[in-house]
């Protein structure tokens, strides 16, 4: 459900190339962290009491952090190209589902904006809610390395009603010969869109 995340290979990148430094000047155990804090100017999180969020509303898919649209955490990069879809409809979770929709600018003329595609997520296999956010979950082992990653995509209302993203992504094995661990935290958000 993560689809191919342009971050992700990204981040994957930039350990490569410390790695590679690394091992040109000698020293060992590379470490990479960087992690991202809540921006102090959003609205705070309001996830859950308990169990699921209910982010049912329809948001702007560009984020206020650029380069990760809300429809690339759903769409793998060969799906609809990320400049037609304008907004994003989510509904749920409920009774174990979550629908999203994914629409177009409105076309002049028309009173509804045109659906380009939907995807639709099973709790359990998709996703799990823990306190109170909606988790999407993913471990890997990279090629030609000893090296496993765990990327997790957490999703909560704000105060506001906009929708809230952290992503994590933690790994650690050998590449190489050197042990290597890696940490990220990054944080998007995306403003509501009134019907």
């Amino acid at each position: 459900p993560l689809g191919s995340i342009t971050a992700g290979v990204a981040s994957k990148m930039k350990l490569i190339g410390l790695c590679m430094r690394l091992l040109r000047t000698g020293c060992a155990y590379p470490i990479a962290v960087e992690h991202q804090d809540y921006p102090l100017d959003w609205p705070k999180p309001a996830p859950a009491a308990s169990g699921c969020p209910d982010l049912g509303g329809r948001y702007r898919n560009q984020g206020d952090v650029a380069k990760m649209p809300l429809a690339r955490w759903a769409l793998p990069q060969t799906s609809t190209p990320m400049e037609q879809i304008q907004t994003v409809e989510i509904d749920g979770p409920r009774d174990g589902e979550l629908l999203l929709r994914f629409f177009a600018p409105p076309v002049q003329g028309r009173s509804e904006p045109e659906e380009l595609g939907s995807r639709r997520w099973q709790q359990g296999e998709d996703f799990k809610c823990e306190d109170g956010w909606l988790v999407l979950s993913k471990t890997r082992l990279i090629p030609l390395a000893i090296f496993v990653t765990s990327d997790v995509v957490r999703f909560a209302p704000a105060a506001d009603r906009s929708l809230v993203v952290e992503k994590r992504e933690d790994g650690g094995g050998v590449l190489v010969v050197l042990p290597a661990y890696l940490s990220y935290r990054s944080w998007q958000r995306y403003a509501r869109v009134e019907r």
